[in-house]
């Protein structure tokens, strides 16, 4: 019998890294189909359950980065990617000026792993983020007698030293820190670069319950 996995993608601590990735570069992989990439990690012995997507929504970065957002999720649930939202809170800094906290993302990918977890529904856990607030997830696993045949996986965005260097695609990943610190967590670390994105991009047209979803201009190459 196959290992059942599910993912559970961090949206902005991945977009974050797939942001300043086109900044340095001008290449965008922000149309990124992760139902593809995670079905790219699945060895033989596993199959592909359920894909969760977890972000928050605001119009405070401006309409059109609000509407870009709006667009993606819709694209992604057309690929019956699951979508969780959280939400953003604004926070006062000491000068005045006004920033955003994101909350309850992380709370969420947490209460969902676990969730799924301890009611046996899945045997692989994949977890796109490199946000050490994951570590619970993999202790937690480690730690709990009924849960020792599950396995945690985390796969981090592409690392930035891949693109500060103009060699890049020949540069061999290193993980920071913080991928560092899940992975003697007991967490396994699967690394991947930036150019393994190329072949996992959302068509540039989408049919979904009865319009289309386009590609955004600003994600054209």
């Amino acid at each position: 019998m196959k290992r059942r996995c599910n993912f559970y993608i961090d949206g902005f601590n991945w977009y974050h890294r797939l942001d300043a990735y086109q900044k340095a570069t001008s290449e965008c992989y922000k149309w990124l189909n992760y139902k593809s990439l995670c079905g790219s990690f699945l060895k033989l012995d596993q199959e592909l359950q359920e894909i969760f997507f977890f972000t928050a929504m605001t119009d405070h970065y401006g309409q059109g980065a609000a509407e870009r957002h709006v667009r993606y999720v819709n694209a992604l649930n057309a690929f019956v990617i699951k979508v969780v939202r959280g939400n953003f809170k604004k926070k006062m800094e000491k000068d005045g000026h006004i920033t955003l906290e994101e909350k309850q993302t992380d709370s969420n990918i947490v209460a969902y792993t676990l969730r799924d977890a301890f009611l046996n529904k899945v045997d692989d856990l994949f977890i796109l983020s490199a946000d050490t607030d994951m570590v619970p997830i993999v202790k937690m696993v480690k730690q709990e007698d009924s849960l020792r045949d599950k396995r945690v996986i985390i796969i981090p965005p592409p690392f930035r030293d891949s693109y500060q260097n103009q060699d890049y695609h020949q540069k061999d990943y290193f993980p920071c820190h913080k991928t560092n610190e899940l992975k003697d967590s007991g967490a396994s670390v699967i690394p991947i670069r930036f150019d393994k994105l190329r072949s996992h991009i959302l068509p540039s047209e989408i049919n979904y319950q009865g319009s289309k979803i386009l590609i955004p201009r600003e994600y054209l190459h």
